[in-house]
């Protein structure tokens, strides 16, 4: 929903996370990903249950009653959900003038959204952010998306057109219940369009400078009333970056993907989806890796080439007593190789959902899913990993839960999801929610349980160097000998917890405006951190402990790592969003997001004295607000401003920018666009990697035509 229009829905709360022990030991483990890493349920969202209108013509109080499906596994209004949820809908997405899903992010309170380089982005909600940011679900109509090494998302391998997109809801906030684990501080639900809601040609063509360009075309028909399929194709590409550091960084980027999509609704109860697609990426990186024979960092131009896709396949019955069911299975492949480390992923999914309403005052919706994914790892010819361990990953799960309406106005949601894998056992993430409706607003509280599971990156990846040196005879190291560290996976890790309590409020203010107040409280315990076993001289392998001489006949220290559930964090939170309907062609919104980080714990001091900047950062408060003008029909201009604080950890300053975008119906089939982006400053940093692994860049102030023909 578009800022004054929808503020209600989309701007219905937040949240945001803490970290105590210091997480440079989840930073270290998942260093190995970087290096070669630089190199659900069912149907709930399959975009069959968007509304048909157009959400610019809704009222205030219309927007309210628009239906979102990832907070309770089942469809609900905006209204009754008892959750921080945020709708992007596709007038949102388009007035954004954003290229790329996490750009179109940057509007939702309670997300840290910032960019790395050309390809790399840190995104989460909550806190926790970073390249490799592990505790937030992103979904693709229901399909996870994240990576089984670090169980987070590559994003540069999650392009999704805009024109395929009916919305993207995000829920701030455990959704462990209902999505299992990793659904720690929030869920990112893509939901894409009916294929014959896409009936007819489209094709999309933009450039700018930087040497990028853009390519889309799409087609769809409607074989008969039952049957509709749809086809698309898609391209980008960017020349590289300007260096923040240094002065040769190359980050050029190439992708390109093509789709299908077939609707079959053989019956007024069935309702069949298949989806396939196929994707295909090369970029350019500059990495940071350690090496031996002298201890050092050296700093190499590498390659990424990643390809892949998936196959879907989802069928919804609706019985004549009201009950449902969806039923899914899917299968995805991945590949990514660059000169340190390569891997060829698998993985098999099935789930199932029934809902039934046995009693009147009650809702329930029942599920179990299971999946498998096999992942093996190589090592690169110029790589200093070392691989052991299983490559597989296994896991089941049920859930359970019930909405009660314990009056007309008053609900309660109580239930649990049990998930299995071998590294952790059962695992139960229950939640109760409650929702109260009056005609000053809605009024919602939740407590919450979620787990994260160990990755295989962190339980199976092995060994390696981190790209980290210090000097002898500096404050941190007063030796005589350089000393670099190595981190080892531990297959006895468990998972990482978190209990968090929320509030929140929305409504409309007036009958032109709307708001939405969250708060939240979250305490995380067993966070994954590194623990030093012992320093060792090297390359005898002998303990400086043990043997102090060893000093004098060494050629530099090696700091050994393992990692352990020894973190504990808290944080507090308060996400505001606002929007104002002007009048029937202007509408201004805002977004507001702080948090306050209680960063203690039981981390151990050396390893932060080792790599103080390793882990991950994330700014105390943010701040945006969008304008949204159509002078005439013909034209629309938007305009988004927004405000993020430094993040100390990472050296970033903070900055304000501003994004503009000039659209023009030139006729009925043909929309020009013009986008600018940063254009408060030549260029900026937004974000460091939290492993060292990868030079930062400064993003640049760009351009960008787009014209759009639909037939």
């Amino acid at each position: 929903m578009r800022p004054a229009h929808s503020p209600p829905e989309h701007s219905l709360s937040a949240h945001r996370p803490a970290a105590r022990a210091r997480p440079v030991g989840r930073a270290l483990v998942a260093l190995a990903l970087a290096q070669g890493l630089a190199l659900g349920t069912p149907a709930l969202a399959s975009g069959q249950s968007a509304p048909a209108e157009d959400l610019d013509e809704l009222s205030l109080e219309q927007l309210m009653q628009v239906e979102v499906t990832s907070v309770s596994g089942k469809a609900e209004t905006l209204r009754s959900a008892a959750a921080a949820v945020y709708v992007l809908d596709r007038d949102d997405l388009r007035r954004t003038g954003a290229t790329s899903v996490p750009d179109a992010l940057r509007q939702v309170p309670g997300l840290m959204v910032a960019r790395i380089d050309a390809t790399k982005w840190a995104v989460t909600a909550r806190g926790f952010n970073g390249r490799f940011a592990n505790k937030l679900l992103v979904l693709l109509d229901g399909r996870r998306v994240y990576s089984p090494y670090f169980a987070g998302v590559l994003w540069d391998e999650q392009h999704v057109p805009f024109d395929l997109i009916e919305r993207i809801e995000i829920v701030r906030g455990p959704g462990a219940t209902i999505w299992g684990a990793n659904a720690v501080n929030g869920v990112i639900n893509i939901i894409t369009r009916d294929a014959g809601a896409t009936t007819g040609t489209e094709v999309e063509v933009g450039g700018g400078n930087r040497g990028s360009y853009t390519g889309y075309a799409r087609h769809a028909e409607r074989i008969d009333d039952t049957l509709a399929l749809r086809a698309f194709a898609s391209a980008l590409a960017a020349d590289p970056t300007d260096p923040a550091i240094g002065d040769d960084t190359d980050d050029a980027w190439r992708d390109m993907q093509f789709g299908t999509r077939l609707d079959w609704t053989p019956g007024e109860q069935d309702d069949l989806t298949l989806q396939l697609q196929a994707r295909h990426g090369n970029s350019n990186e500059n990495l940071r890796v350690a090496a031996l024979a002298p201890l050092r960092v050296l700093e190499l131009h590498g390659n990424v080439d990643s390809r892949g896709g998936f196959v879907t396949g989802r069928w919804s019955h609706r019985f004549s007593g009201g009950s449902d069911l969806d039923v899914h299975v899917q299968h995805d492949r991945a590949e990514r190789r660059n000169e340190f480390f390569e891997y060829e992923s698998r993985s098999y999914e099935a789930g199932a959902r029934y809902r039934l309403q046995p009693w009147t005052a009650h809702d329930i919706v029942l599920g179990a899913s299971y999946r498998y994914a096999d992942v093996p790892l190589q090592a690169g010819h110029n790589s200093t990993l070392q691989f052991f361990g299983d490559t597989s990953m296994e896991s089941i799960a049920v859930f359970a839960q019930d909405e009660i309406a314990l009056s007309e106005r008053l609900s309660l949601i109580i239930g649990s999801k049990l998930e299995h894998t071998e590294s952790t056992g059962w695992e139960p993430q229950p939640n109760i929610r409650m929702s109260w409706q009056t005609d000053a607003g809605t009024f919602w509280g939740a407590v919450s349980r979620a787990v994260r599971t160990p990755s295989q990156g962190e339980s199976e990846f092995g060994r390696i160097l981190v790209p980290f040196v210090l000097a002898a005879g500096t404050p941190g190291n007063p030796s005589p000998l350089p000393v670099g560290a190595s981190v080892v996976s531990n297959r006895d890790l468990d998972a990482e917890r978190l209990l968090a309590m929320e509030l929140g409020w929305r409504g409309n203010l007036t009958g032109t405006v709307s708001a939405s107040v969250s708060l939240y409280r979250h305490a995380y315990d067993d966070l994954v951190q590194a623990r030093i076993l012992g320093v060792t001289c090297e390359p005898s392998g002998i303990q400086v402990a043990i043997s102090p001489v060893c000093l004098f006949s060494s050629s530099h220290l090696l700091t050994r790592t393992d990692v352990v559930n020894t973190g504990d964090a808290e944080e507090v939170g308060l996400e505001i969003d606002l929007a104002w309907q002007a009048s029937d062609n202007l509408r201004i919104a805002a977004q507001a997001t702080w948090r306050d980080l209680d960063e203690g714990g039981n981390g151990p001091a050396a390893v932060a004295t080792f790599a103080p900047a390793y882990g991950p950062g994330d700014p105390q408060w943010l701040a945006s607000a969008q304008l949204s003008w159509q002078p005439v029909a013909a034209i629309e201009v938007d305009l988004g401003v927004r405000l993020v604080d430094d993040v100390k950890k990472h050296g970033i300053d903070a900055y304000t920018t501003a994004d503009i975008r000039l659209a023009w119906r030139a006729a009925p089939a043909i929309n020009v666009e013009l986008l600018g982006t940063n254009l408060l400053q030549a260029r900026h940093r937004e974000y460091a990697s939290e492993l060292g692994d990868t030079g930062a860049a400064r993003i640049e102030r760009t351009a960008l035509a787009r014209i759009t023909w639909t037939r």
